[in-house]
């Protein structure tokens, strides 16, 4: 019952942080940051239970920080800013969406 709370509560959380990035930028440059979530869930698996990800699993991780890193950059007037609110936010909903799926999978 503990697990089950505890994955709620993580979950509310990542939808606080995402609904706070949703405030700041548009919904098409958030929804690729929200994409990021499998990669915490690869590293807990292998952290917590050992788990090694497929070679199909690496590629799309790689290709999930390729999109993360180019939309972390945007372009204001001429220079190029990094989105660093935004991606903490979204790295932090990431987070709390992955650990609160593993939570929710626990005995």
């Amino acid at each position: 019952m503990l697990a089950i709370g505890a994955s709620g509560a993580l979950y509310m959380g990542a939808l606080f942080f995402y609904l706070q990035a949703l405030r700041l930028e548009e919904a098409s440059v958030i929804a690729i940051f929200f994409q990021a979530t499998p990669l915490f869930a690869y590293a807990l698996g292998y952290l917590v239970l050992g788990k090694r990800p497929s070679e199909l699993q690496i590629v799309g991780g790689l290709l999930i920080i390729a999109g993360v890193a180019l939309l972390s950059y945007g372009s204001a007037s001429s220079a190029v800013r990094f989105r660093a609110r935004t991606s903490t936010l979204m790295v932090t909903c990431a987070l709390s969406a992955a650990v609160s799926s593993e939570c929710s999978c626990a005995p």
